[in-house]
């Protein structure tokens, strides 16, 4: 059998695959075959006039090692930056409040802080306190919960709309009533199981005397980091390692067939024979290639769920737009507005933009603005943040990137049906499939998969 491995996508996934196995002492040649013209994937940074311009994620977490401990072994350590501001707003009412202050994820550690916050009823303030004396749920070891009936159950509706469901099922593209609890946010659930509630859970956390000094002082100060250059910059350095992998773009693989102890990867020029291959595409693109392996895996596949986004990049000269000393905000449930958050780059990142101005990007999941033209959310945008702060003119430049049917959703379910999927890919040993669709969405679980090869 040749020991040649293709792999499909030249993303995150796709090319940290590369880099372990090369480092690894992979013995066959590496391949990796991309559709686009350019390797990167999701992760593309602009470079124009001064402006930094993130298409899609900004940052990584550093709370999980993955992601940070690739971005060592590149040499990038030096230009990791921390968030210049910690602020943020969430848009409710038509206003944009303040973050409760004294809250440690949904727990008021600072119950009198908590209590002068404007963004719950009192009624609503004092259900979320009372989440210390709510039981533990008993739950069946496979049993699933939504993440919006978790909050609702354990701290209050308002709790969930007003603060839970913007911030923490807004980075799945969920509604908070389909996220699973399971695959997305398993730490409250063991919280809930070993402490009786997440209260009792929040308070057993000792409290460090003193924070030991890290060696990158940029790591002190946020959990989330950026790098000085963008966040291409990994993109690139990943590529200047890869000394054996050969990559391919504009090649688009058609089908995987069988053949032998082996298979043959066919794209529209070429054939090409591999020992094994790695699939790294979007579930609904993985799909097809099942057709002629595994109709059981195709169906599946097809079954994994995707919501849609556009970002909309705007830059304003400062005298024409101005902005509140934070970077951004997101949105409570109900709010009347076209946006689903807004993020103010250039308050968030240093780097991002030339003194003079203002980079901001503003995101659309709304079904109905999905086909509108460039020019018509332009509109949008400066009509949603007049609203908000004081807008005197029109944005300089402008940067689009759309998203469609390509932001995965862990709904009810998700790791059950990933337990399916893994048991019928037994019988296919060398072909395996990684990314955000699988085992955690952001950058680091996709490196972590990626080393688990």
């Amino acid at each position: 059998m040749t020991q040649n491995t293709i792999i499909i996508g030249a993303g995150i996934s796709g090319l940290s695959a590369a880099y372990y196995l090369e480092k690894a002492g992979e013995k066959g040649s590496i391949t990796i075959l991309e559709a686009a013209k350019h390797p990167g994937g999701k992760v593309a940074t602009t470079h124009e006039d001064g402006f930094i311009v993130e298409h899609a994620p900004d940052s990584f977490i550093t709370t999980k090692p993955f992601m940070l401990d690739l971005v060592s072994e590149l040499g990038l350590s030096k230009d990791i930056i921390a968030p210049a501001n910690s602020k943020f707003f969430i848009l409710k009412d038509g206003k944009l409040m303040d973050v409760p202050k004294g809250l440690n994820f949904m727990v008021a550690t600072d119950e009198d802080a908590f209590m002068q916050s404007e963004m719950f009823t009192e009624a609503g303030k004092h259900r979320a306190l009372e989440e210390v004396n709510i039981p533990a749920k008993k739950f069946d070891a496979d049993e699933d919960e939504s993440f919006g009936d978790f909050v609702e159950r354990r701290f209050g509706k308002e709790m969930l709309e007003n603060y839970a469901e913007p911030l923490f099922a807004g980075i799945y593209s969920t509604p908070s009533y389909e996220l699973s609890m399971k695959a997305a946010f398993p730490m409250f659930r063991n919280m809930e199981q070993k402490f009786g509630s997440i209260t009792q859970a929040i308070n057993a956390i000792p409290v460090p005397e003193a924070a030991p000094k890290n060696k990158n002082e940029n790591l002190q100060r946020s959990p989330f980091v950026s790098l000085k250059h963008g966040m291409q910059s990994i993109i690139d350095a990943l590529l200047q390692k890869l000394y054996k992998t050969k990559i391919l773009t504009e090649a688009k693989v058609l089908s995987i067939h069988k053949n032998g102890d082996g298979y043959k990867v066919i794209t529209d020029t070429h054939i090409y024979d591999a020992g094994r291959v790695i699939i790294t595409l979007p579930a609904a693109a993985a799909a097809t290639l099942f057709a002629t392996l595994d109709s059981k895996i195709q169906n599946i596949l097809e079954s994994f769920p995707s919501n849609s986004s556009r970002i909309l990049t705007l830059a304003f000269n400062k005298k024409d737009c101005e902005l509140p000393d934070a970077t951004g905000y997101v949105v409570a449930k109900g709010s009347d507005t076209l946006l689903s958050a807004c993020t103010w780059s250039s308050k968030k990142w240093d780097y991002r933009a030339p003194d003079a101005y203002h980079l901001i990007r503003c995101f659309f999941s709304k079904t109905e603005l999905l086909k509108l033209s460039k020019d018509e959310l332009i509109m949008i945008a400066n009509q949603e943040l007049s609203k908000l702060v004081p807008v005197h003119g029109t944005p300089v430049k402008s940067w689009l990137s759309n998203y469609p049917n390509l932001l995965p959703q862990y709904k009810v379910g998700h790791l059950e049906k990933l337990k399916q999927l893994n048991m019928l890919l037994e019988a296919l040993p060398e072909i395996q499939l990684i990314g955000a669709y699988y085992d955690g969405i952001g950058m680091p679980d996709c490196v972590k998969q990626a080393q688990a090869l």
